[in-house]
Formats: structure tokens, C-alpha cells, sequence
């Protein structure tokens, strides 16, 4: 079930319908998309059709003067039709000592004139107020109300995306529900001749986000492949990163990965579990909470991957890293050169330490 600031907004909604809320909303938070699509949905009821053309007025305040928001406010509508001032960026107008801007909400808005206020943050409540606080990636509740919400909006199109899916989905966008509504709208168009939205037509469609860069990078390693993890640098020194910035990404990944592999040393996490390469909820969800909330599918996924790998390997690894990270900072290597020989070290030791376990096996 949807969280209360959901369920509030759906009874605010209805109660617009209805014709019994007042003429003053105020809705923010961090969460851009509910805000804005919340907005859109109480000018769509107050204005439908094409009312909007010459009913509906946006100021963003930040580059427009307190006296002409005023003044948009307090302009009367012609012959009596209905006005929607929609005031975006509004965080520092509902500031304490904004006296003025409070006096004429208070008291000044005319009738048939209706005033939202959008912002990101709100130092006092005024009108009919919904906060939509910014989703927690590492709180599974969360992710349960985005899954619903995702669930809902498909539900209108007869798709379905299974919640392993759905894990998957969030584990490439991280949880950004903008970019996962965007993605959902381009996974409808394209599943249009089917009903069920599956892993492989996400990873058709949907672009790795730059959460991504160090997962392909660690899987590039563990499969020894040269090759691959010099291209998925290239790749991801041409985005608007720096190069520098995938050291320490990778090394938390490197890092998480080691975690990993002792949970599954000590049993926590069942050996036979993950041999099976089956996401078990349970398990991986009871994991998180021994890894600081760690995303359950990125647990189940990394997991995977640390079959490939020895411990003593992730350790020498992240001393890489960290002597990488000093070189870069230090100036005594370019960054480019520097990111280039630790890959090539990490994969050229990796096979190495592979050969050696052959060689070793057939000796036995």
C-alpha cells in the first residue's frame, strides 16, 4: 500500500473535484516528480481542456521580483472564469519574515483565482500543505511504494513488471522515480505487443545510469577481460564524470564485494543460495541489514559476481586502489595513465592467480 502523502494527495484530489478545498496549495519536498506531477493534476481539474491557455500563469520565483508575484496574485480574472497561479521555486518566499508574501496569501487571493506553491523545502506550512520527502534508497519501504507506484501507472497500460524486474530496473536507475517513471513510459511503447515487462527488455532499453559504471567495471574484472574493462573506461571518461571519480566508486564496490564474500564465509549468506543464481528475497533482504541497507537485488547481484573472486585478491585489489587514488592526487601520475595500469594489474593478477589455481588442480 501507498504511503499516507500519497493516499493524502488522492483525497486532496477528490476533495478538489468536489469543489471543498481552498484556494491556496503548498506542495513540497524532495521528491521533484510527485511535486510537479501533483501540481499538474490540481490545474488539469481547476482548468481542463484548453482553459489553461489563458487561465493559468507560471512565475518561478527565484528570477522574478516578490512585487510582481504580488501583483499576479492579486490580478483579478476577466468575466469571472477561474486563474492558477502556479508559483515554482517558491522555498525562500515561505521563509518567517516574508511578511509580505504572507499577508497576501492570508488575505488577498481573489475569488476565482487558485495559487500552488512548489518548493523544495518549506519553513512553514500554509494553505492545503503535502510533503513528498525525497525516497531512501536503502529503506525498503520506499522501494516497496515506488514499486506500487510503478505498479499502478503500468496497471493503466494492462503491462506487468514482476518485482525481480522491477529490482533490476532500480538497481540500473538508483532510485530516482523521474528517471524510473521515463523509463517505464519507453519499456510500455516498446512491450507494446506483450503484457509483461522482463529483465532482458530492460536491459535492452534502458541505459545504464553511472551508479552502473563500477558493477560492469567489477564484472569486467572478474571475468579477466582486458579488453572489456579498457573500453568501459574510454567509456565512461568521455561522460561528464572525471576519471578520477570512478577510484572511489570502484573501490566501494571492491570493497562491498569483499563484505560480501565474508558474509558468505560465515554462512550469513548460504553458499548454496547464491550458487543457484536465484533471487531469494528473503535472504539477500536479510543481508542488507548487515550491510548498511545495501539495496537486496544489488546484494543478490554482487554476490554473483564474488564467486569469480578470492578474498585475498579484493584485498590486494583495494590496496591498489588506494595507492591509484594517492597517484592521482599527488600529480605524480596523469589520471587517465594511472586508471589504465591499475586495470591492467587487477585484470593481468586476477588471471594470473586463475592459472595458477588450474595449475594447481591438476596437479592434485
Amino acid at each position: 500500500m501507498l504511503e499516507n502523502r500519497l493516499i493524502k494527495r488522492s483525497n486532496l484530489i477528490n476533495k478538489i473535484k468536489n469543489g471543498g478545498t481552498s484556494n491556496l496549495f503548498l506542495i513540497f519536498g524532495g521528491e521533484s516528480y510527485l511535486i510537479e506531477n501533483t501540481a499538474k493534476k490540481i490545474i488539469d481539474i481547476l482548468l481542463p481542456g484548453d482553459k489553461k491557455e489563458s487561465g493559468l500563469e507560471i512565475i518561478y520565483a527565484k528570477d522574478t521580483d516578490i512585487k510582481n508575484i504580488i501583483s499576479a496574485i492579486k490580478t483579478t480574472s476577466l468575466f469571472g472564469l477561474k486563474r492558477v497561479v502556479w508559483i515554482k521555486n517558491c522555498g525562500h518566499l515561505l521563509k518567517k519574515k516574508s511578511e509580505d508574501f504572507d499577508e497576501i496569501t492570508k488575505r488577498s487571493i481573489p475569488d476565482n483565482t487558485y495559487v500552488i506553491l512548489t518548493a523544495e523545502k518549506a519553513d512553514k506550512k500554509i494553505g492545503e500543505a503535502i510533503e513528498f520527502p525525497s525516497f531512501n534508497e536503502n529503506r525498503k519501504s520506499d522501494r516497496n511504494q515506488i514499486y506500487e507506484f510503478a505498479r499502478l501507472k503500468l496497471k493503466k497500460s494492462r503491462k506487468q513488471l514482476s518485482p525481480i524486474a522491477f529490482e533490476y530496473l532500480l538497481s540500473l536507475t538508483g532510485v530516482n522515480l523521474r528517471q524510473i517513471i521515463n523509463e517505464l513510459d519507453k519499456l510500455e511503447l516498446y512491450c507494446n505487443d506483450k503484457d509483461n515487462i522482463t529483465e532482458d527488455d530492460i536491459n535492452t532499453l534502458v541505459p545504464k545510469s553511472i551508479e552502473y559504471a563500477p558493477f560492469a567495471m567489477s564484472e569486467a574484472v572478474a571475468e579477466k577481460n582486458l579488453l572489456k574493462a579498457m573500453k568501459l573506461l574510454e567509456e565512461f571518461s568521455r561522460t561528464k564524470n572525471t576519471g578520477y571519480s570512478l577510484v572511489p566508486m570502484l573501490t566501494k564496490r571492491i570493497r562491498l564485494l569483499l563484505q560480501i564474500k565474508i558474509l558468505i564465509e560465515k554462512g550469513d549468506i548460504p553458499l548454496d543460495i547464491v550458487r543457484r543464481g536465484y533471487y531469494d528475497q528473503k535472504t539477500y533482504s536479510s543481508a542488507s541489514k548487515k550491510l548498511s541497507g545495501q539495496h537486496p537485488y544489488l546484494i543478490f547481484r554482487i554476490a554473483q559476481q564474488s564467486l569469480k573472486f578470492q578474498k585475498e585478491e579484493l584485498i590486494a585489489d583495494i590496496k591498489k586502489l588506494f595507492e591509484t587514488e594517492v597517484s592521482i592526487k599527488t600529480g605524480k601520475i596523469p589520471q587517465k595513465l594511472a586508471l589504465e595500469l591499475l586495470i591492467a594489474k587487477i585484470c593481468i593478477t586476477q588471471a594470473a592467480q586463475t592459472a595458477q589455481n588450474i595449475d594447481v588442480y591438476v596437479m592434485q
